[in-house]
C-alpha cells in the first residue's frame, strides 16, 4: 500500500482524520506514521524492543518506507523484514535527501553514529533526530490501548517526565560522579585496610603498661625474698653454733612434753565421749517429738477429711430442704398443665379431619388456576380471532367488486364472504368459554377461600401442637419435683443431727491444730536447749584442750638429735633460694627491658596507624562529596526538582485546555509527593480532579468512563504543550487513535475544540486522528478514506 499524504490532505488541513469501517486498517495505518521501529497499539510498551514485525509479516516477507520531514530536514526511513522457517532477518536504513534529491545514509559527525543497516543503530539514529519513543508515544501519539498518564507509577512517570526535560546529559554527570566514588573506593578500603591491619599490629598500652608494672612487682617482691632469705641464712648459721651448748638440757624438757601430751590425749577422748552422749540423748527425745507431731498432724487431716464431708452433707441436705416450697407450686401446677394439655390435644383432635384435606385442596386450587391460565389464553386467541373475522367480513360493504361480474374471482370478497359464515361460529365459542371461565374462576375462588381457612386452622394446629410440647416438658419437670418429697422429708429429719456432727467435728479439728502447734513449739524448744547444751559441752572440752596446748607452747622446745642435720639441711637450702631466686630477679630485669622496647614500638606504630586513618578519612570526605554530587544531580537531586516543577505547569496547560474547551468544570492537581502513615514524604504521581459542579474532589480513576477519556486526552496534550515550550526538539505533527467512543455528542465537539487548541497553543501545524463518528469528520479540515486507497 502506498499513501500520498500531500496528495490526499490539503496543505493547509489541520484536523485529518483517517475514516474507515473496522477492520480496513486505520489503526495499522496510523501506527506506521511515524519513523520509530514499532507499531505503538500493539506493542506492550512504546519502546521497538518490546514488538516484533515478524508477528504482522504476510508471507514471510515485508517492508516500509516513510518519507517525513523534521526541523527542515527531509528524511527516508527504509525497513525491510524476512522470515523463514530457520531464520529472520531486518535491515533498517535512515537515509537524508540532499538539495539535488539524492540520499545518504544519516550520519553524526559529533559521535560518529551512522545509519549501517542495523536495528540499534536505526533506533539510536531516529533517537537522534526526533528524541527517545517513551517520550513522542507518551505526548506526541496518543497509541489505541495505551497506559493512562494516571494509571502509571510515579517511577513510570518520573522517568517519562526526566526523558522529556532531557535529562540525559544531567543523569550522565550524575554517572560520572558516580564513577569517580566508585573508583576512591577501592583506594578507601586499601587504605582503610592497612589502617586497620597496622592498629591490629599494635600491643595494647594499657596491657604493656600493666605487664611492667607487674613485673615491676614482682622484682620488688623477689628482692624482698632474697633479703629474707639472706636472713634466715644468718639465723641458721647462728643456730648451728647455739645448738652444741643446749643439748644436755634437753632430756627434763622431754619428760615435761610426754606428761602434758598425754593429758591432752586424755583429754581430747573423754570430751569425744561426752559429747557422743549428748548427741544420742538428744536425737533419742527429738525423733520421739517428730512421732508425736505427726501423729498430730494425722489427727488433723482425719478431723478436717471428716469435717469436709459433713459439710458437703450438709449443704446437699440445706438444698433438698430449700425446695421443700417448690412441692406445693408443682402439685398446683400440675393439675392446671393437664387442664392445658387437655385443651391443646382435643383441638389438634377436632382439627385433624379437617386439616387432611389441605393437600388435596392445595392441589385443587393449583389445578383451577393453570385451567384458567389456559382458559385466558384461550379467549385472548378466540378473541383474536373473532375481530380478524369480523373486520374480514366488514369488506363485504367496502370492496368495490361486490354485485359486479368480477365478484366470483376476487380473493378479497371471498376471504370476506367466509368470514362472514363462520362469525356466528365464532362468537358461540367466545361465549362458551368466557362462561366456562366464569364457572372455573367461581370454583378457584371458592377452593382458594376454602385453602386460606385451612392454612389458618393448620397455623392455629401447630401454634397449639408447640404449646403442647411445652406442657408436656412442664408436666415432667412437675413431675420431677413431686418425686422429691419422700427425699425432702427425709432430708429434714437429718439435717439437725448432721449439722451438730459438723459441729463436733469443728471443733475437733480445731483441738487438733492447737496440738500440732504444741507439738512443734515443743520441737522448737527442745533443738534450742539441745543446740545450748551441746555448746556448753564443746566449750569446755575446747577450753581443757586450749589450756594443755597453751602450757605445752610455754614449755622450752625441743631438739632432736637430728637437729644438727636439719640446721646444715636448712642452711644448704636457704642458699639453693637465694641462688634462685637471683636468677628469677635476672630473668624480671630483662622482661622489664622487652616491655619497655615493646611499648617504644607500640609508639612508632600508632603514630604509622594515625597518617593511614588521617589518609582513609580524607578520601572518605572526597568520596562522600561524589557521592553526594552523584545524587544530587540523580533523580532523586535535580532531576527530581525539575520533574516536580513540571507537575504545576503541566497542570496548569490542562486545566487552561478543560477551562477553554469544556467550561472549567473540572481543574486538576498533579501531586508528585505523599505523606505516609508515618509522616514521612515518599515520591508518587497522583492526579487529582476537582468538579466544581458536584462540589467533589477525587482522584482521575475514579471519574466516569466519558470523564476519565477527555481529562486524560487533556493531560496528555497538556504534557505535548509542555514539551513544546521548554524542549530543544521541535515537533510540527501529533497523532492520536480512536478515543471519543466514551463521549456524548456534545462532548465529542468539545473534544474537537480541544484538538485546536492544542495545534494553536503548541504551534503544531497538524494532526491525524482517527473517528467513525460523523459529527467529528465534518468538524475535521481534510478526511482519508481507506475504504478508497
Amino acid at each position: 500500500m502506498t499513501i500520498d499524504l500531500d496528495a490526499c490532505v490539503p496543505a493547509e488541513a489541520q484536523l485529518v482524520a483517517i475514516f474507515g469501517p473496522n477492520g480496513s486498517g486505520k489503526t495499522t495505518i496510523i501506527d506506521n506514521l511515524h519513523p520509530y521501529r514499532l507499531m505503538p497499539s500493539r506493542a506492550n510498551q512504546p519502546v521497538p524492543s518490546a514488538f516484533s514485525y515478524y508477528d504482522h509479516l504476510v508471507g514471510g516477507e515485508g517492508g516500509k518506507e516513510l518519507v517525513w520531514e523534521h526541523q527542515g530536514v527531509r528524511y527516508l526511513s527504509s525497513l525491510r523484514f524476512r522470515s523463514t522457517a530457520k531464520t529472520k532477518k531486518q535491515e533498517a536504513f535512515l537515509f537524508v535527501y540532499e538539495a539535488d534529491g539524492s540520499t545518504q545514509p544519516w550520519c553524526d559527525q559529533a559521535t560518529g553514529l551512522k545509519s549501517d543497516g542495523k536495528a540499534e543503530n536505526y533506533d539510536r539514529c531516529i533517537e537522534a533526530v526526533v528524541g527517545k519513543p517513551e517520550v513522542f508515544f507518551a505526548a506526541q501519539f496518543s497509541a489505541q490501548g495505551r497506559t493512562p498518564i494516571a494509571a502509571m507509577t510515579a517511577t513510570e512517570v518520573k522517568k517519562l517526565l526526566a526523558d522529556m526535560l532531557g535529562m540525559d546529559r544531567i543523569a550522565a554527570l550524575a554517572g560520572k560522579a558516580s564513577e569517580v566514588a566508585k573508583l576512591l573506593k577501592p583506594r578507601l578500603s586499601s587504605v582503610q585496610d592497612q589502617a586497620m591491619r597496622t592498629r591490629q599490629s599494635v600491643p595494647d598500652v594499657r596491657v604493656l603498661q600493666g605487664s611492667l608494672d607487674q613485673a615491676l612487682a614482682n622484682l620488688e617482691g623477689i628482692e624482698a625474698c632474697m633479703n629474707q632469705t639472706a636472713a634466715e641464712i644468718t639465723q641458721v648459721t647462728v643456730d648451728r653454733a647455739a645448738l652444741t651448748s643446749s643439748m644436755e638440757r634437753q632430756i627434763s624438757i622431754r619428760s615435761q612434753h610426754e606428761a602434758v601430751d598425754e593429758q591432752i590425749l586424755m583429754a581430747t577422748s573423754t570430751g569425744a565421749s561426752q559429747i557422743a552422749a549428748i548427741v544420742a540423748k538428744q536425737k533419742q527425745g527429738a525423733d520421739a517429738k517428730l512421732v508425736a507431731l505427726q501423729e498430730a498432724k494425722n489427727a488433723v487431716q482425719v478431723a478436717l477429711n471428716l469435717k469436709q464431708q459433713l459439710q458437703q452433707r450438709c449443704e446437699q441436705l440445706d438444698q433438698l430442704v430449700s425446695r421443700s416450697d417448690q412441692i406445693g407450686r408443682a402439685r398446683k401446677a400440675m393439675d392446671q398443665l393437664i387442664q392445658d394439655r387437655a385443651k391443646r390435644l382435643c383441638l389438634i383432635e377436632d382439627s385433624s379431619k379437617d386439616l387432611s384435606r389441605i393437600d388435596e385442596v392445595r392441589r385443587l386450587v393449583e389445578s383451577l388456576s393453570a385451567s384458567l391460565a389456559k382458559l385466558t389464553s384461550d379467549g385472548a386467541h378466540l378473541k383474536a380471532a373473532l375481530e380478524l373475522a369480523q373486520s374480514t367480513a366488514m369488506l363485504l360493504r367496502e370492496v368495490p367488486c361486490g354485485g359486479t361480474a368480477m365478484a366470483g374471482r376476487c380473493k378479497l370478497l371471498a376471504q370476506a364472504n367466509e368470514a362472514a359464515v363462520r362469525l356466528p361460529q365464532q362468537e358461540m365459542k367466545l361465549q362458551k368459554a368466557r362462561d366456562h371461565y366464569r364457572i372455573q374462576n367461581t370454583n378457584c375462588k371458592g377452593s382458594t377461600n376454602e385453602l386460606v381457612s385451612l392454612q389458618e386452622k393448620e397455623a392455629v394446629v401447630k401454634v397449639a401442637q408447640r404449646e403442647l410440647n411445652d406442657i408436656e416438658a412442664k408436666i415432667a419437670e412437675c413431675r420431677e419435683t413431686l418425686a422429691l418429697r419422700e427425699t425432702i422429708e427425709s432430708a429434714q429429719k437429718e439435717l439437725p443431727g448432721v449439722r451438730a456432727e459438723l459441729t463436733k467435728a469443728s471443733q475437733s479439728h480445731l483441738l487438733a491444730q492447737e496440738t500440732v502447734r504444741r507439738r512443734q513449739e515443743e520441737i522448737v524448744a527442745g533443738q534450742q536447749a539441745d543446740e545450748a547444751e551441746l555448746s556448753k559441752a564443746q566449750h569446755q572440752v575446747e577450753q581443757g584442750l586450749l589450756r594443755l596446748r597453751t602450757f605445752k607452747q610455754s614449755l622450752p622446745k625441743l631438739l632432736e638429735a637430728s637437729t644438727g642435720e636439719q640446721l646444715d639441711q636448712l642452711l644448704q637450702a636457704a642458699k639453693r633460694r637465694h641462688e634462685e631466686q637471683a636468677g628469677r630477679a635476672e630473668e624480671v630485669r630483662r622482661r622489664i627491658a622487652s616491655i619497655k622496647a615493646s611499648m617504644e614500638s607500640a609508639a612508632q606504630l600508632t603514630t604509622i596507624a594515625v597518617e593511614h586513618e588521617d589518609r582513609a578519612q580524607k578520601i572518605a570526605m572526597e568520596m562522600s562529596r561524589w557521592t553526594l554530587l552523584s545524587k544530587a544531580l540523580g533523580t532523586d537531586g535535580v532531576i527530581a526538582m525539575s520533574i516536580d516543577d513540571a507537575g504545576p505547569m503541566i497542570a496548569s496547560f490542562a486545566n487552561s485546555l478543560l477551562e477553554d474547551c469544556y467550561g472549567g468544570r473540572f481543574v486538576l492537581a498533579i501531586q508528585t509527593q505523599t505523606e505516609t502513615a508515618a509522616g514521612m514524604q515518599k515520591e508518587a504521581f497522583n492526579v487529582m480532579v476537582e468538579d466544581t459542579t458536584r462540589g467533589e474532589n477525587k482522584s482521575l480513576d475514579l471519574m466516569s468512563g466519558g470523564e476519565k477519556v477527555w481529562i486524560n486526552e487533556c493531560l496528555v496534550r497538556a504534557i505535548a504543550l509542555y514539551m513544546a515550550s521548554i524542549c530543544d526538539i521541535r515537533y510540527e505533527t501529533i497523532f492520536s487513535d480512536e478515543a471519543d467512543g466514551a463521549l456524548d455528542p456534545e462532548r465529542k465537539r468539545q473534544y474537537m475544540a480541544m484538538k485546536r487548541a492544542v495545534l494553536q497553543r503548541g504551534g503544531y501545524s497538524r494532526e491525524y486522528l482517527i473517528t467513525q463518528t460523523p459529527e467529528l469528520l465534518s468538524l475535521c479540515d481534510g478526511v482519508i478514506d481507506v475504504t478508497t486507497l
